[in-house]
């Protein structure tokens, strides 16, 4: 779960206004979790995730392998504003899927990276040749 924070401009990232909390424990797991590629806005801490591997106790229609780790650390490549990682992608598309075209949202949900930087990265990524075969 996230708390949002508004008020943020279309160029300036969210990453330090959002919070991310597991959804088992309810502990801030901002730095490191474990984000659901089933359902967005289902994250874990790491110490709830290695539990319910342990035990094999994750939710009902959940593996191990639906989780992505997310570790929002600071890298010499987090840093470049123009770099984006696949957890990041990842996380604008499964927006994308969820919001629509709202950028303040998708923007929201990638935490690390402003609307303007969503907007431009999309248009960046390759398109389909079945959206291409269409447009000719």
């Amino acid at each position: 779960r996230k708390s949002p924070v508004s008020g943020t401009s279309p160029a300036e990232p969210v990453s330090k206004k959002v919070t991310f909390v597991c959804n088992i424990s309810g502990k801030d797991c901002t730095n490191v979790r474990y984000h659901c590629t089933k359902i967005p806005d289902y994250d874990l801490s790491p110490e709830s995730f290695e539990e319910c591997k342990k035990e094999n106790k994750f939710a009902p229609g959940m593996t191990e392998t639906d989780f992505v780790r997310i570790d929002h650390c600071a890298t010499d490549k987090a840093s470049d504003p123009n770099h984006w990682t696949k957890e990041e992608t990842l996380l604008l598309l499964e927006g994308l899927e969820v919001f629509g075209e709202n950028w303040a949202e998708v923007a929201e949900h990638v935490s690390t990276k402003s609307q303007l930087q969503c907007i431009t990265y999309f248009l960046s990524l390759p398109i389909e040749d079945p959206y291409l075969d269409e447009l000719e």
